[in-house]
């Protein structure tokens, strides 16, 4: 059987009823926002409707995953979609934005996903059939509303497996506002996974003096000091940083590194045949 997912729009306690545009827009926000889980190398996914029914109400909607491409097997794609969307919704119940929900079109959707919650519907998400539903509430909406006011919120603890101080070697790639902060945007170079860097306003009026905006198109590397958040598996979340500077490559000549007793006096021809046996090395 295809992948189902399931939303139930219900009117808020002490309302008996509510308008067509409050429960389209939370349904068409929660679609939106599990597009962001799809996986990248993955088949493509589209969820189709295949049943919308009211019971005085609520509003039940029932989505199927379909392949965009005829003959392609997508279940496994889109159980992964499915997976990933539920832990985005668990760690946004917890208090904080996922990364994946972390651009402007994304917290437009978050934005329009809460902007009806408690006051006129509430909202039931079923993942799998079978399961218990993930119910976002007007405690959720309270949340959301203190992660956009305090932004300090997104360093806490609870999101993150570890963190330390330290530092990470990447290129620049873009500067951009972060929930109300400063930031950059780094490729580190050892997994080439881009990494957002929140600044200080200390360090706001450093910066200038050794980075430039043009810097980022010209593929500047950089080192990015300060407090490192780290995920699952040891994978780095967000720095907060403490300082970046531009990292300059060092031109080494030949003759700066050669060394004319490599091989000890052997025969270069003798040194790699002996090294070849592992009679050396």
């Amino acid at each position: 059987m295809a992948e189902r997912f399931t939303i139930v729009v219900a009117p808020a306690s002490g309302h008996e009823n509510m308008t067509v545009q409050d429960a389209m827009h939370q349904v068409l926000s929660i679609f939106e926002l599990l597009d962001k889980s799809a996986r990248i190398d993955g088949k493509e996914v589209v969820w189709r409707l295949i049943e919308a029914k009211t019971n005085s109400p609520p509003l039940t909607i029932v989505a199927e995953a379909f392949p965009i491409y005829l003959g392609d097997d997508i279940d496994e794609d889109a159980k992964f979609q499915k997976k990933i969307f539920s832990s985005d919704l668990e760690e946004f119940k917890a208090g904080h934005i996922p990364d994946r929900w972390n651009d402007n079109n994304s917290l437009k959707s978050v934005k329009s996903l809460l902007s009806k919650l408690g006051a006129t519907t509430r909202l039931d998400i079923y993942i799998n059939p079978l399961d218990a539903p993930i119910s976002l509430t007007e405690i959720d909406k309270a949340n959301y509303a203190n992660l956009e006011v305090e932004n300090a919120m997104l360093f806490t603890p609870e999101i993150f497996k570890k963190e330390q101080f330290g530092s990470i070697n990447g290129i620049f790639t873009a500067v951009k506002n972060y929930h109300g902060s400063p930031a950059v945007t780094v490729r580190e170079n050892k997994t080439g996974r881009e990494i957002t860097c929140v600044i200080s306003g200390e360090l706001t009026k450093r910066i200038p003096n050794s980075l430039q905006i043009g810097d980022v198109w010209q593929n500047a590397p950089v080192v990015v000091r300060g407090r490192i958040f780290y995920g699952d598996g040891h994978v780095i979340k967000r720095i907060k940083a403490t300082d970046i500077r531009r990292r300059e490559l060092k031109n080494v000549s030949l003759n700066e590194i050669k060394d004319v007793n490599f091989t000890n006096g052997i025969p270069v021809s003798e040194y790699l045949d002996k090294l070849r046996e592992g009679e050396i090395g």
